[in-house]
């Protein structure tokens, strides 16, 4: 009886004290299943091997000699913070990486300003697209709570300007193509153009309006029913160019979310009225989510030529680097 009890005794502390084996510093180390990075660091006096790093103050200078991270510790090459030390458990197969602590800053305030990204138009053609999306960048002033002092950090995040890309396309070969665009409407005469078009086999672009839309909604129906495309020629028929950014996005909004309503199609195309369209409209259009920005306009070179050259464009294209082009570049 006291043999097996003895027996016993022992199965329960070698099972309690099994081991896992980890990676440590490229060396396999063994702890005890259920240990955790802050046993691994004590078992094997890690704080009395590597450096702590220094508290520097904002502009930084020192304020204390080792005051910063204690260690710099990595799990399978992710960084994990001292206070998570006590709470990460190692299961046994990690890469525990660990070196001299990282400096630290003081606590402080960060007084931020934001860095709008420029608008730059590269290369000339009809088509015009987003190849790089603009990012707002930030420039930060640090306040530190323990130094007092002020400090500016300059352009912590820079900002990526918007490029947008243009070129020209033509069908391949000796083919020609006409693109049947109509503005502002639904309008009385809708249904007899899409009759027209039916009896000749063809589609078209229609550019509603949002009130003539709300207007008609059985008509703006009729139009996708017929297989046709639907854009938006905005809310109502003013021009946009010179407006502020809040009556631009309205009347962006509003018109897409009219038509919307009306046909079920939420399109991502924009013809402006007038085509009156100048790049702070085009920034603002894109922010409010178009994607296509059309300027059917004879003055603007190469306009009228995308319109008669090309089996699916229409007037001058700006759109986003992820969406569908109106042409296919190996046709």
């Amino acid at each position: 009886m006291g043999c097996a009890l003895v027996l016993f005794i022992a199965a329960v502390v070698g099972y309690v004290n099994r081991s896992v084996d980890v990676e440590l510093n490229g060396q396999k180390t063994a702890v005890r299943v259920g240990s955790t990075l802050q046993n691994l660091i004590d078992e094997q006096d890690l704080t009395d091997t590597y450096d702590a790093g220094d508290l520097l103050a904002v502009d930084d200078s020192v304020l204390k000699r080792h005051g910063g991270e204690k260690l710099s510790v990595k799990v399978d090459g992710k960084r994990v913070k001292q206070g998570k030390w006590d709470s990460r458990e190692l299961e046994g197969g990690e890469k525990v990486t660990v070196k001299d602590g990282r400096n630290t800053y003081e606590k402080h305030e960060v007084q931020a300003t934001v860095i709008e990204p420029k608008l730059k138009v590269e290369g000339t053609g009809a088509i015009e697209y987003v190849q790089t999306w603009g990012v707002q960048g930030r420039s930060e002033v640090w306040v530190g709570e323990q130094s007092g002092k002020t400090q500016d950090r300059g352009e912590v995040v820079p900002a990526t300007d918007c490029v947008v890309a243009c070129a020209s396309v033509a069908p391949k070969g000796n083919k020609k193509y006409v693109a049947l665009t109509f503005d502002e409407g639904p309008s009385g005469a809708t249904k007899q153009i899409l009759q027209v078009l039916k009896e000749k086999g063809v589609t078209a672009t229609f550019f509603l309006s949002g009130d003539a839309a709300e207007a008609s909604p059985a008509t703006a129906k009729a139009i996708v029913d017929a297989g046709c495309e639907i854009g938006s020629n905005s809310y109502s028929d003013d021009s946009l160019k010179g407006q502020d950014r809040e009556t631009v996005r309205e009347q962006i909004t509003k018109g897409t979310d009219a038509i919307k309503s009306a046909t079920g199609v939420k399109t991502m195309l924009l013809r402006a009225p007038y085509a009156a369209f100048d790049e702070q409209n085009w920034i603002d259009a894109i922010e409010n989510g178009v994607s296509r920005v059309h300027i059917l306009d004879g003055r603007i070179p190469h306009c009228l030529l995308l319109e008669f050259y090309t089996n699916k464009g229409i007037g001058t294209a700006i759109i986003g680097d992820e969406e569908e082009r109106f042409y296919n570049e190996n046709e």
